[in-house]
């Protein structure tokens, strides 16, 4: 009795360890693999693609659910849609699929009445599930972070002694903000889609924006193998911390994914190298996010969900 106790409890602690320890590359790297196949109208490949991240030992982003049931439907695949909606209804708003119900004619209606009476009481499920004391909390050290920009930007301020000034006042200012922020993440964890919500979690809160050191870097690359943190805010992100090292003439050693200039390179060289860099990270080539891109505002009819950069020129 006392081993199979013993033996429970290290299968617990071994199995613990190993959800802690996911690396998530893999899952965004084949997040990308089945977007391109969707873009090529290869909906059974894109299918097995998601089969293999939405779920175990994956805790899919919504994201993915999303357009893993959109494939389902056009395969007209009701068994995986009922199972995967059973698990995660709570991620996604399920009439976000049931008003394109037109668009998928192999589907019979009492599927969709059936859909509709086990899960039109969750349609906002997920939002209840968002923790609105971070978002809060989030909301105020932004607009903190925001007075010494707007309000006393010393870049504005012509007079030395006053330039200087606020200079100091906003070096303390984001210092207040830097430690409220760590705090905040210790206690809740990084402020990902499963914590504030995918509306809020696609657009870095300023505050994060605005945190250059080599220690916030460090908790964002955590959240990237996490799954918390998508690589393509991560790479802008860097892009930003590279901006801000050339016009501060500080020396921080940035890794470049392409993004920080808004316009991709034209020399094969240089391209292999940041698609290395890309592929690092759970990003698709520079020629596939074109792809993408191109796809999501021509001719996505089935309203799958992509994460596109608008600032980028072609």
């Amino acid at each position: 009795m006392k081993k199979n106790i013993l033996f429970i409890c290290c299968s617990l602690f071994v199995c613990g360890t190993y959800s802690q320890t996911v690396n998530y590359i893999r899952y965004f790297q084949t997040k990308c693999s089945a977007e391109i196949s969707i873009c090529r109208a290869n909906y059974d490949t894109a299918l097995s693609y998601y089969k293999t991240i939405v779920g175990p030992p994956y805790s899919p982003l919504s994201k993915e659910v999303h357009n893993a049931l959109l494939c389902a439907l056009i395969l007209a695949d009701t068994v995986y849609i009922q199972d995967t909606l059973s698990r995660y209804i709570r991620q996604i708003n399920v009439y976000e699929i049931i008003k394109r119900r037109d668009m998928f004619p192999s589907i019979d209606n009492s599927f969709w009445d059936e859909l509709i009476k086990q899960y039109g009481s969750q349609k906002s499920a997920y939002c209840n599930d968002i923790n609105t004391e971070y978002l809060t909390k989030l909301d105020s050290l932004n607009l903190i972070d925001q007075i010494p920009r707007h309000k006393k930007n010393p870049f504005r301020i012509k007079n030395p002694e006053k330039r200087e000034q606020a200079m100091r006042e906003w070096k303390i200012t984001d210092s207040i903000v830097a430690l409220e922020l760590d705090k905040l993440i210790a206690k809740w964890g990084y402020p990902s889609e499963r914590v504030i919500g995918l509306k809020y979690s696609m657009k870095s809160p300023i505050s994060i924006w605005h945190r250059v050191d080599s220690n916030f870097r460090k908790i964002e690359y955590e959240a990237l193998l996490s799954g918390d943190l998508n690589p393509e805010l991560y790479a802008q992100k860097q892009a930003y911390i590279q901006e801000v090292s050339i016009k501060s003439k500080i020396d921080i050693d940035v890794i470049d994914y392409g993004e920080s200039s808004f316009i991709f390179p034209s020399d094969s060289n240089e391209i292999n190298r940041i698609d290395d860099n890309r592929n690092n990270i759970g990003l698709s080539s520079i020629e596939e996010t074109k792809e993408i891109h191109n796809y999501a505002v021509t001719n996505n009819k089935y309203g799958f969900k992509f994460y596109i950069n608008f600032f980028h020129k072609w």
